[in-house]
């Protein structure tokens, strides 16, 4: 009888936690279920949506369609989504009718609205969209979020203040490459890629110059003398010269070596051979490799030795694009070698060249 009596309770608690367990599993079965009704009410809204536009853009083909459908304010992001997947496939005249088809249905004031929303995947879509249309109105926005911004959302609007105006953009968005450490250097690239080279040569060689003067330890020196190999990097030649002149950072003097492409730079190449730091002797003798002379036959050989492997690879590599060298001539100077690690480097080089 005690049992019975000391068990009641227990029997009890347990009833409520089962029963309490059977609600909440119901609940959130009913929870996954609404979630998943409005998910498939959202596609088939979204299916619709783009059945109803995509022959609208078809159409910009040709020309701007005189009665677009209506654009709900609700349904900006939608519209934007397939405007930009349209941009991507239509090209010249077709591009601007797609403009001129923003504009007219309002996606233009939409997405300025969007820049603003702290919404960073609605902002990197207005960023893109702004960018295509050109609105120069947005300037004092996209600078504050390119300078501001987590690096998707800085690099976006950095990309949409080229494409509004790249001569007026270049500047800046250079001095936030050298400064933002969280951009990377390739995107950074292909975002030039886009400008006239003949605009972004003179400007990489104009930052380049001035982060010389305000921080010539500094790293960003180096990431924008990288970005030279995306651009004319002749145009920034007396730039680069006068880094090689003034600044003895090891990583900097790398990224300067890799962008000599001119015969009368080798002796910069020559004088950084047996730098402390193998990284530097790699870039000199890649440098070596572009623009090296018959005479530079003896300082390669000399270099096969280096302690680097990466060294000794290139400079076996930079010995047989000399001029006057083929296989036979590098066959003999392997011959010739007393170092081993001289020897092992000609016959891997050589070992390439006969399976190229």
């Amino acid at each position: 009888m005690d049992f019975v009596t000391g068990s009641d309770p227990l029997l009890a608690a347990a009833v409520l936690i089962g029963g309490g367990a059977l609600l909440l599993s119901l609940a959130l079965l009913v929870a996954i279920l609404l979630l998943r009704l409005r998910l498939l009410l959202r596609l088939a809204h979204a299916r619709r949506f783009a059945e109803r536009w995509h022959p609208v853009f078809a159409a910009c083909a040709v020309e701007v369609p005189e009665a677009a459908p209506r654009l709900a304010p609700e349904d900006g992001a939608l519209f934007l989504q397939l405007w930009l997947r349209a941009q991507e496939s239509l090209r010249g005249s077709a591009q601007q009718r797609l403009n001129a088809l923003a504009t007219q249905v309002g996606a233009d004031r939409l997405a300025v609205q969007f820049l603003s929303s702290g919404n960073p995947g609605r902002e990197i879509l207005a960023l893109v969209a702004v960018g295509h249309l050109r609105l120069a109105g947005v300037w004092p926005l996209a600078e504050a979020l390119a300078a501001d911004a987590p690096p998707v959302v800085s690099l976006a609007a950095a990309q949409a203040l080229l494409r509004v105006d790249s001569v007026r953009a270049l500047g800046r968005v250079l001095a936030l490459a050298a400064a933002r450490e969280d951009w990377p250097v390739s995107r950074v690239a292909a975002m030039l890629r886009e400008c006239d080279v003949n605009d972004t040569g003179p400007a990489l060689a104009a930052a380049i110059g001035a982060e010389l003067r305000a921080a010539p330890r500094g790293a960003g020196l180096a990431r924008l003398l990288r970005l030279l190999g995306a651009t004319a990097a002749e145009a920034a030649r007396p730039a680069v010269i006068e880094v090689l002149a003034h600044c003895d950072r090891p990583e900097v003097v790398a990224a300067a070596l890799d962008t000599l492409w001119n015969p009368e730079d080798a002796g910069h190449a020559h004088a950084r051979l047996k730098h402390a730091d193998w990284y530097v002797r790699l870039a000199a003798v890649k440098v070596l490799g572009r623009i090296g002379v018959s005479s530079d036959r003896g300082t390669l050989l000399g270099i096969l030795s280096d302690p680097s492997w990466w060294v000794r690879y290139r400079a076996a590599q930079a010995l047989a694009r000399l001029p006057g060298m083929n296989r036979d001539a590098l066959a003999r100077l392997r011959a010739a070698a007393q170092d081993r690690y001289a020897a092992d480097m000609l016959g891997q080089v050589l070992s390439e060249m006969e399976v190229a």
